[in-house]
């Protein structure tokens, strides 16, 4: 079995579904993982826990181009 990890609609689908086993596994010692979030402009944040992951949508600001 394959899992496309790297692609951010199947991190952010199959991230919440994790217990803390689980969770514990995907991130070893990866602190948090960060992908585009499913609307434009923001970032999703994954943070393991102790009974899964947290999700955070951080929203991007609009920052002029120079």
């Amino acid at each position: 079995m394959l899992w496309r990890f790297y692609d951010p609609r199947v991190l952010r689908a199959a991230l919440p579904t994790c217990d803390g086993r689980r969770a514990a596994a995907v991130f070893g010692p990866v602190r948090a993982f960060l992908c585009p979030g499913a609307a434009p402009q923001t970032l999703l944040e994954a943070v393991r826990t102790e009974t899964g992951v947290a999700l955070q949508s951080i929203a991007l600001a609009n920052l002029p181009m120079t």
